[in-house]
């Protein structure tokens, strides 16, 4: 069984496997979670609409965000045990939440403290994948600057199905962003291609801008990608440049 229990707090904790078992986000049956006897559920928030997904900004003890699949992400101050009653940003307007589609995703850049940008995975009224930049206002730090947007990943969709939308965003050790992007449910064969980005987890560089003439794409492809140089969606040598997009 595992002898190395691993755990974490918030967005500023890596959490390495050892050379051993590990046991991550669990219980330790040889360790003392092993002596428990029953598990107990506590309510930390009430009054939230369909919540799907909660995270803390890196080194931030004080905050959890909470998104809400209709468009809101909210914070529950950890202080007071109390919901702000002023969502961080409402995208409601801008979505669609049919079946498996809405607010899908949410990742605070590792400087976050310092440069107050985060990221999120919308479904887009055409049904299609969006990952979208922005950035805390100037004014509050609990409340987002809806003009801040910038396009950074757009991902077709299929359409006719509002299934297998995945939708987790997430920054690895590297400081890489990695997307899950579903295979839209009509199409699940996608995954076993690399001639699209469907069905597959994106590797990109969002400190980087490899298309500086393009407001739509604001990232780079890094180079250490097992797909660079492959023939297939992100191969950028011979393809024009709105097929470049990011690791499959």
């Amino acid at each position: 069984m595992a002898d190395n229990l691993i755990v974490g707090n918030d967005g500023t904790n890596t959490l390495p496997g050892t050379s051993g078992d590990d046991l991550i986000y669990g219980f330790d049956p040889d360790g003392p979670q092993g002596t428990v006897t029953s598990i107990s559920a506590t309510r930390v928030a009430s009054g939230l609409s369909e919540p799907l997904f909660v995270v803390s900004p890196p080194g931030d003890t004080g905050r959890l965000f909470i998104v809400e699949k209709n468009g809101l992400i909210r914070i529950l101050d950890l202080d007071s045990g109390q919901v702000l009653p002023t969502p961080f940003i409402d995208l409601s307007d801008e979505i669609v939440t049919n079946g498996e589609m809405g607010l899908l995703g949410l990742a605070f850049h590792p400087d976050f403290a310092d440069n107050g940008i985060f990221y999120v995975h919308i479904s887009n009224p055409n049904r299609d994948a969006e990952i979208r930049r922005y950035q805390v206002s100037a004014d509050d730090p609990n409340v987002a600057d809806p003009d801040s947007e910038a396009l950074v990943l757009s991902v077709d969709l299929p359409a006719n199905a509002t299934n297998h939308r995945a939708g987790w965003l997430g920054f690895g050790p590297d400081g890489f962003l990695h997307v899950a992007i579903g295979d839209g449910g009509s199409t699940p064969q996608t995954g076993q291609t690399i001639d699209d980005l469907v069905g597959n987890i994106l590797r990109i560089d969002v400190d980087s801008d490899a298309f500086p003439a393009d407001p739509n794409r604001n990232y780079a492809i890094p180079a250490d990608n097992p797909y660079v140089s492959v023939t297939g969606e992100d191969d950028f040598r011979d393809r024009p440049a709105q097929s470049v997009a990011a690791e499959l």
